[in-house]
């Protein structure tokens, strides 16, 4: 699994976001390809390095002129949707206005889908999102996870007035989230803002809070706009391989079984299970009341996503009860790897014991793509990659 870690040294807003995506070596012009697509204008972007403390990196920055007239999360969602974007990015894109606009219902106390936005509504919102979004894709990262965040305090100067520190609005969010924070100690009196809600947003919605074991191939570095005296104002982001330790790993086998579900609706739910992260699924063929032929629908879940697999089996089959029993399964270690070959770069999966490669596996959908591009055959692309692996690695 490709993984990246945000680790909030100073805070998080959006722009820090796409500052540490940028330190970590995607271009700002790919970024500006994909904000593009918007068909918007009104905005320049520009990154340039700098140092916060001793600590060097990428700030981000946006400029804009202000509107008299502000966007609300409604029109920025139109405009997505309007876009060429590609789909996920449009979903997850909407998904982090969906949240905003809850946190900011929450905030005014307010059940209006109109609610009037100041510093939200104007284009740079719309671009930190769409384009923090965008810049996770192009870093290819399959999980994202991320460290406690710190609250701030003391009061900011907002077009609503004077507020204390978190804003209401990143209040609600921390509250709808379930964030894990840490308080700033009374040593730092009055920090300002250190979290602002689009940051929240976007890292709440696309990443959860856990600290993952993983090999790191990189440590990258997003700027805030302020330079404090007391803290280094940066968002790091650790991208890596996450590590799956080999030894015995306690899991759930959830089972159940059924014979009235369209064949169609069980490679659905074998399908969502998979994406929502199940460590295997399967069927097995039986033979049910009446002799009616059924099967039995089998999953090894880890026990975070226990219930929410649950949940995805009784509302997409027929069945009425679903089995559960613990069990160990012994893992070996494995992770992934990049390698050059004269067809471009290709993954390959790791096996490892005792710290020692023991297997070289190619990864299937990258041999498929040129083996469809360069009309080869599938498996002498494989055969090529794994010696061209065993060449590189062992």
């Amino acid at each position: 699994m490709r993984i990246g870690y945000f680790k909030s040294v100073g805070g998080v807003s959006g722009d820090m976001i796409l500052g540490s995506i940028i330190d970590s070596g995607i271009l700002i012009n790919e970024i500006i390809n994909g904000l593009n697509l918007l068909n918007i204008g009104g905005y320049e972007v520009s990154s340039h390095i700098s140092t916060r403390g001793g600590i060097t990196g990428t700030r981000f920055e946006v400029k804009y002129k202000s509107s008299d007239v502000n966007r609300n999360f409604k029109d920025f969602i139109d405009i997505v949707n309007a876009s060429s974007l590609p789909d996920k990015i449009k979903k997850d894109s909407c998904k982090v206005f969906y949240k905003l606009s809850e946190a900011e219902k929450i905030a005014h106390k307010s059940e209006s889908a109109h609610v009037e936005l100041h510093e939200l509504g104007e284009v740079d919102t719309l671009v930190d999102i769409v384009g923090s979004v965008f810049g996770m894709h192009l870093l290819k990262i399959d999980s994202i996870y991320l460290s406690p965040l710190p609250t701030g305090n003391g009061v900011i100067n907002t077009k609503h007035g004077l507020i204390t520190v978190p804003s209401p609005a990143t209040a609600a969010l921390i509250s709808l989230s379930q964030i894990p924070v840490i308080q700033s100690t009374a040593e730092f009196n009055n920090t300002g803002e250190m979290i602002t809600p689009t940051g929240v947003a976007i890292l709440t919605t696309l990443g959860s809070f856990k600290e993952p074991k993983m090999y790191i191939d990189k440590v990258s570095y997003g700027l805030g706009r302020r330079k404090s005296e007391h803290y280094p104002n940066v968002l790091s982001l650790w991208v890596g391989n996450e590590i799956e330790n080999e030894g015995s790993s306690e899991l759930i086998l959830l089972e159940t079984n059924i014979d009235d579900t369209d064949g169609q609706i069980l490679g659905y739910v074998h399908e969502g299970l998979l994406n929502m992260g199940a460590k295997d699924v399967w069927f097995s063929p039986i033979y049910m009341k009446k002799n009616r032929p059924g099967v039995i629908l089998s999953a090894i879940v880890s026990v975070s996503i226990e219930s929410k697999a649950v949940d995805f089996i009784l509302d997409q089959t027929s069945t009425l009860g679903i089995r559960a029993s613990n069990i160990a399964r012994y893992e070996a270690e494995r992770h992934i790897r990049t390698i050059s070959t004269v067809y471009g770069q290709v993954n390959v999966k790791l096996k490892l014991k005792n710290n020692k490669i023991i297997n070289i596996s190619p990864e299937y959908e990258d041999c498929k793509k040129i083996a469809i591009e360069h009309d080869l055959p599938l498996q002498y692309i494989m055969d090529k990659v794994s010696r061209q692996a065993e060449t590189d690695l062992l």
